[in-house]
């Protein structure tokens, strides 16, 4: 059986994607210099089917300008997957609402989210980004009259024909980030009211791995809860707020939650409700199986099962230090869910929650590196800028103690540095973060007090 633990590929980590500069010029087929400019947007994840956070997997939108004597129209690629009859609709709805002054080539990467699943607002947003370094107006007011504007932007999305579940945070999610932030649906889905609640202490308590196997589809849709969304979302904030008080210690309640609602579709009363287990059910049961272990109970804190694969919640860090534990994760998959399917490939993506659509990401704690040089002169009689070979060393040392640094910033100080960097975008939208907004029309739901 093939296992990869802690996949690094496929634009998941943020260090992946910094190769790509925001604009830049390259030499294209027929030997030409040409300027293109690069946008970045992030994918979301769910929690507890009512909270949606940004992450560190990102559609990647490189444009540049055509001749318009040759090209009439734009050329729109899109690298390692398909854009079907919806989406691309989408993308052209967008480009005439830009009206745009050039005509583009648009290359679009990345464009499937954590679960395969084709990703509408995170590819309009990055190609948003990505042509805003050619169209954006100069002036500031300018641009926040016009669809270069944040607020703007967000409007264009709710408004869109783009068929996204939990619209309003999900475009909040993708245009500002949630860099200690999870984002909240509005009330009864009705109204655009911005909500969220702030995710700081348990993005610093726990790791979240999206866990996928070869068995699991992207068209496999979970129940929606949607007759207690309101009550899921008072939850959530409750829980996420217990993270933050200092009084208590080791709520762990937002991975209870987690657990909790996918317990109510897949737990041990559904299955004596069916004649037979689904692959889902195969699945909580392997991950109930190994989470009750004595030796795991401690870093084990919870799970969630979604659309295209599972949620992990663990400990800070434990998955760095017990391989053993994913590895054991993996094997009561394949166990649990023998008799209905083949098992063969189980990845594990860390999820970190990520700042939104941006131009290029920048590392203010790497180290800067100023290559040395001997200054010659010419026969003409000026110096001129020659590489010798010690310096020639000491830049590729440089280089090589720079990649280090930052893949162990990257590493070890992941959210803590992007909060002290002030990067929380997501802080332009106010909004108030207590409960208290939340609508309790409905009676509660008494289940949810055992978590």
């Amino acid at each position: 059986m093939k296992k990869e633990f802690i996949k690094s590929g496929d634009g998941w980590i943020i260090d992946d994607v910094e190769k790509f500069k925001a604009l830049e010029n390259i030499i294209n087929e027929n030997g030409e210099v040409i300027t293109t400019g690069t946008g970045f947007a992030p994918h979301v994840v769910s929690i507890g089917q009512c909270g949606y956070m940004a992450v560190n997997k990102f559609c990647v939108v490189s444009s540049h300008i055509l001749d318009e004597r040759i090209h009439k129209y734009h050329k729109i690629e899109v690298v390692g997957a398909v854009i079907g009859t919806i989406t691309r609709p989408l993308i052209y709805d967008l480009l005439e609402e830009m009206e745009l002054r050039n005509t583009y080539k648009i290359t679009i990467y990345n464009a499937m989210d954590f679960n395969e699943q084709i990703a509408p607002f995170s590819i309009l947003a990055a190609i948003w980004k990505s042509l805003s370094i050619f169209e954006k107006p100069a002036a500031t007011h300018m641009e926040e009259d016009s669809i270069w504007g944040k607020l703007a932007f967000f409007n264009y999305l709710l408004n869109s024909k783009a068929k996204v579940e939990g619209k309003v945070p999900v475009a909040i999610a993708v245009i500002f980030g949630s860099i200690g932030n999870v984002h909240l649906p509005s009330l009864d889905g009705v109204d655009k009211q911005i909500r969220k609640v702030k995710s700081g202490p348990f993005s610093d308590n726990y790791d979240l791995l999206f866990v996928r196997t070869n068995c699991h589809t992207s068209d496999y849709e979970p129940k929606q809860l949607r007759s207690r969304l309101n009550e899921r979302v008072k939850i959530l904030v409750e829980c996420m707020n217990s993270e933050s008080d200092k009084r208590l210690a080791d709520t762990e309640k937002v991975p209870a939650f987690m657990t909790f609602v996918s317990e109510r579709e897949y737990g041990s009363v559904t299955f004596n409700e069916l004649q037979s287990k689904n692959f889902e059910q195969e699945c909580y049961a392997a991950l109930e199986n190994v989470r009750n272990k004595r030796e795991n109970f401690r870093v084990f804190k919870g799970f969630e099962i979604q659309q295209g694969g599972i949620l992990l919640a663990l400990k800070k860090h434990a998955f760095e230090k017990n391989e053993n534990l994913l590895k054991e994760i993996s094997n009561s998959i394949v166990e649990h869910s023998r008799r209905i399917k083949n098992v063969t490939q189980i990845s594990f993506n860390l999820l970190q929650p990520a700042r939104g659509a941006f131009l290029r990401e920048y590392d203010p704690t790497a180290p800067k590196f100023r290559m040395p040089t001997n200054l010659k002169r010419g026969n003409n009689g000026l110096r001129s800028n020659v590489e010798s070979n010690d310096a020639k060393r000491m830049r590729m040392e440089a280089s090589a103690t720079e990649r280090r640094l930052r893949t162990e910033i990257w590493r070890r100080q992941r959210i803590e540095r992007a909060r002290n960097q002030n990067l929380r975008n997501d802080d332009e939208l106010s909004n108030d973060d207590t409960y208290s907004e939340i609508s309790t029309d409905d009676e509660r739901d008494r289940s949810f007090d055992e978590i």
